[in-house]
This record gives structure tokens, C-alpha cells and sequence, in this order.
């Protein structure tokens, strides 16, 4: 390999142009790839340094770049040892033209995400998640917000990993930020708060009131039924898809065409005890309901096996009314 050091036309530090030679390689030899990141809108710049911090995806991102960690792979080669330093090259010269960039927080999040971002000690990292997060409870119906906020304050890893899940991230990366649950958790939090998002109170208690009641019944010694269990994450089929890989709320669009094209039966509510205190007045009425049929001598079992033929007498009786 080559040694020379022919300087980069780019402001990169000293530490990683040594790096660069130490390899064999100039230091100007990723000076082509750092040109291609500077065409790239902030969402798409975003989503190659999201890559490039894992190492399952990095050489996604060096590919985006014409870069390849794989010296039998035509482009620009990199080796593996010092993808982690060109990512924190590119976000610095990328941010020298864009200052901008990686600072475009909600300003009632601006406190918040602060503490977050102190506690993530990785800027690109915190600015990806708390854009996961902004984007999943803007999209979320409140419920579906309640329960992720649960999972992630969850005690219990099946419950924060699948909490994690939730935010649109694929197992390798939720697997690097189960350390870190405790404080995407509070930000989490914190974003719902500060959103002055209408369902926060309701949904909170709701989850917290069905925490309390499951540590009730497993201290009476009874175990919770299966299916009284909640959903901890997105349904399998889906799991492997990366419905969010960069930081623009516009790819969120995918996700919801991918959403939309699965099955009816995956967006159909599973009962269990959290839904039932989130709904507690329709299912007191429902209650009633069977109470009703029950003393005239109906078999529920009878009764919802021929819900449909029911549903479809009674409207056809509206109709004629």
C-alpha cells in the first residue's frame, strides 16, 4: 500500500490523518467520500453516521459513501479499525458547512434533550433516538404511546428490549442501548410531557395502574395468564425491517406503508389486563352487556361465535326502521 501524505483539502483532524497513514493510506484518500457527504441533505447524512456507529450496518454507510471496510470490494477502502473515527470526521466537517446540523431539537424539547445528550456522550446517537422518539409519539395513537412508555421504564428486559423495539430500531441497535434504557426512558418521558401531549396523564396511569395490579396478583401466588400479557414489541414478521435508518421524519412514511401492508389481524388489539383499565368505562358496559344475555340464558361462547351474523342482523333492522 501506498504511504505517501498528501495533505486532504479537508479540515480532518490530526489524530485521524495519522491514523490514516499508520494504515497505509494518504491522508487525503477518503477526501473523495467526504465530497459525496457533503451533497447530502441532513436526513440522508444522518443516516450514514446512524450506520456507521454499528457494526452490522457500517458498511451500509461506507457503500452510501462509495467506501468498502472489504478490501476484495471495488471503492474506496477503510479499514474496520477506523470506521468509528471517519464517522466522527464527517460529522465535523459536514457540521463546519451545515452548523445546523444535528441541532434541530423542538424547542420545548431543548431541556430536556440537553440532559439526554450529556448522558449519551455521543451526539449522533442522542440526536438519532430522540428523533425516533419525537416522530413515534407524534405518529402513535395515545395507547400505543402509554404502552411504550411503560416497556421502557419496565424492570424487566423482555419488556424494556421490547420497548426499545418499539422506537423503530432493529435488535442489533436496541441491543447496544440496553444500557442506556434508563435514560432514553426519562427522555421518552420527558418529550410526552413536554409535547403537552392530551393523553399523557391518561395513559400513564393506566400502565402504572396495571403494573400495580400484576405485582397484586403475582404476590396472591397466581400466575397471569398468557394472554392477559401485553404485546412487548412489533410483530415478528416486521422485526427484521429498518423502518427508520435515518433522522428525517419523512422516511417515517415507509414505515407506515410497511405497517399498512400487513395482515388486519396484526393491528387488531390483543385484551389483557393493561387494556381493559385503559378502557375500564367500555368494558364496564360490556360487562353488563353479557350480564344482560347471560340472565336471559344465552352462551357467550355461543354469542361471540356469531357475532357477525348478529352484527349483521341488527343493521339490517336499522335499516329498515
Amino acid at each position: 500500500m501506498s504511504t505517501t501524505t498528501s495533505k486532504s483539502i479537508y479540515q480532518i483532524r490530526n489524530k485521524f490523518a495519522k491514523k490514516l497513514v499508520d494504515a497505509g493510506l494518504s491522508e487525503n484518500s477518503l477526501d473523495s467520500a467526504i465530497t459525496t457527504a457533503l451533497q447530502l441533505k441532513y436526513w440522508e447524512m444522518s443516516n450514514v453516521l446512524w450506520k456507521l456507529s454499528f457494526d452490522q450496518s457500517s458498511e451500509d454507510g461506507l457503500n452510501m459513501l462509495g467506501c468498502t471496510s472489504i478490501e476484495e470490494k471495488d471503492g474506496t477502502f477503510i479499514p474496520a479499525s477506523l470506521i468509528k473515527g471517519f464517522r466522527n470526521e464527517l460529522r465535523g466537517v459536514y457540521s463546519q458547512k451545515n452548523p445546523a446540523f444535528l441541532n434541530e431539537i423542538n424547542p420545548e424539547h431543548e431541556e430536556c434533550f440537553k440532559v439526554f445528550d450529556e448522558k449519551m456522550n455521543d451526539r449522533i446517537l442522542s440526536f438519532g433516538i430522540y428523533r425516533r422518539i419525537v416522530s413515534v409519539i407524534r405518529d402513535s395513537e395515545p395507547e400505543e404511546s402509554g404502552r411504550i412508555n411503560y416497556l421502557l421504564h419496565s424492570p424487566e428486559e423482555k419488556n424494556f428490549f421490547g420497548g426499545l423495539r418499539s422506537l423503530r430500531l432493529r435488535k442489533f441497535e436496541a441491543k447496544v442501548f440496553k444500557e442506556k434504557v434508563e435514560c432514553i426512558a426519562e427522555l421518552f418521558d420527558d418529550v410526552m410531557k413536554a409535547s403537552h401531549w392530551t393523553g399523557y396523564a391518561e395513559e400513564t396511569s393506566g400502565w402504572k395502574a396495571f403494573e400495580g395490579l400484576k405485582k397484586m396478583i403475582e404476590e396472591q401466588g397466581m400466575e397471569i395468564p398468557a394472554q392477559c400479557e401485553m404485546p412487548v414489541a412489533i410483530p415478528e414478521q416486521l422485526a427484521e425491517e429498518e423502518f427508520y435508518s435515518g433522522c428525517d421524519v419523512l422516511e417515517v412514511e415507509a414505515f407506515e406503508k410497511t405497517v399498512d401492508a400487513s395482515s388486519e389481524q396484526e393491528n387488531v388489539k390483543r385484551v389483557g389486563i393493561a387494556e381493559v383499565l385503559t378502557h375500564l368505562n367500555l368494558f364496564r358496559d360490556f360487562v353488563s352487556v353479557c350480564d344482560a344475555l347471560a340472565e336471559e340464558g344465552f352462551e357467550l361462547k355461543d354469542v361471540a361465535s356469531n357475532i357477525e351474523g348478529i352484527q349483521n342482523i341488527v343493521k339490517g333492522c336499522d335499516a329498515l326502521s
